[in-house]
């Protein structure tokens, strides 16, 4: 049996450590308009209720941990009026007491928030651009532990430049020394507006997008082509190397991350599954792709099929709640280092999640 036709995994009820990671980039924060602070969190409300039923989430019945939002804006505004009425709708919505807090962000005020449920996890160093000065591979890094125990672990919340692949490059650099050796799991979590290659990718046709779109996410190739801008990505899970007949490939290289959607499809989510956009229908000329991520540095941690993106069923006044799609996946943060439970072995070589084939050879090779 393929592993494209395999059915979803079934999450793992003996993980009782589990913790719940989710992620969103709302458009605009839910302002109304461009020059108050008056926003819509009915659209907050409506995007995170799938995360508790039954129906819809895998892990509906584990409380959400950690919660990452990009694009909150003016939500710092006003003694951060905006975060705190955020963090009522997700705590009423998800029946969890969720503390809250804006992280540092230089293009302007619509910089992420983080969002903890502090009978879980707690932190114990979260470095503040606003406060003592701080290493530029620090602002916002956070280091949590789970309550009751000694288990630590990193979120690094990220919106990167949705204009320039070289920058993004620039901000992926940032994050290299919290991959390979890095003491305790990091989980980087947001839009990183930028994707990985690899045909099990999803594609964006870039002959209908608008030159400012392939300006900002693709790159102008020697033969006048387009093609995905993915150095930033594989400067963090590996870049993607085709074997010679072109059909195969594996990753190499890389700081020590890995990508959920192929973490997800090494373990037994189906491909279209797996490999969703993140963006809705509609809003990228020429398709959507997978451009928010949660990047992990111990896949052995992922409880086998809780790895989600959230479709929207529907469109509410004319437009979708978010341009961009909820994310999850649950984690057991005691694990050991064992291996991946991979269902497919040459998938778990070719996205580094075992040993490779010594026999395995590339087009480079």
């Amino acid at each position: 049996m393929q592993p494209d036709q395999q059915p979803s995994g079934t999450l793992d009820q003996t993980a009782l450590t589990a913790h719940r990671f989710a992620w969103l980039n709302f458009q605009s924060g839910g302002a109304r308009t461009s020059g108050k602070l008056d926003y819509d969190f009915t659209r907050l409300h409506r995007l995170v209720a799938p995360l508790v039923e039954p129906a819809l989430s895998p892990a509906a019945s584990v409380p959400v941990a950690v919660f990452a939002l990009c694009e909150a804006k003016g939500w710092a505004a006003d003694a951060n009026h905006g975060l705190y009425a955020a963090a009522e709708v997700l705590s009423a919505t998800l029946g969890r007491p969720y503390a809250a807090k804006m992280q540092p962000f230089d293009r302007g005020p619509i910089g992420p928030a983080l969002f903890y449920d502090p009978t879980l996890v707690c932190p114990v160093a979260w470095h503040d651009s606003s406060g003592y000065p701080d290493f530029d591979d620090k602002a916002g890094v956070v280091r949590f532990r789970t309550v009751h125990t000694d288990h630590h672990f990193v979120v690094i919340v990220r919106h990167w430049n949705p204009r320039s692949p070289q920058v993004r490059l620039e901000e992926a650099r940032l994050l290299g020394s919290y991959g390979d050796g890095f003491p305790d799991p990091v989980f980087v979590m947001g839009d990183l507006n930028a994707t990985a290659g690899g045909s099990h990718w999803p594609l964006r046709d870039w002959t209908k997008a608008p030159y400012i779109a392939r300006d900002a996410k693709a790159v102008l190739t020697p033969d006048g082509s387009w093609v995905d801008a993915t150095d930033a990505i594989h400067h963090l899970i590996g870049r993607w190397e085709c074997d010679e007949s072109g059909q195969q490939g594996r990753r190499i290289d890389g700081c020590g991350f890995w990508a959920m959607p192929e973490v997800a499809y090494a373990t037994g989510t189906p491909a279209g599954e797996a490999f969703e956009a993140t963006v809705n229908r509609g809003i990228d000329a020429g398709g959507g792709q997978i451009i928010d991520h949660c990047l992990i540095t111990r896949p052995e941690h992922y409880v086998r099929g809780s790895y989600h993106i959230h479709v929207p069923r529907q469109q509410h006044e004319g437009r979708w709640d978010s341009d961009h799609r909820l994310g999850e996946a649950t984690f057991n943060l005691t694990a050991g280092r064992d291996l991946v439970p991979c269902t497919d072995a040459d998938l778990a070589t070719r996205y580094r999640l075992a040993q490779p084939n010594p026999g395995y050879r590339t087009a480079a090779a």
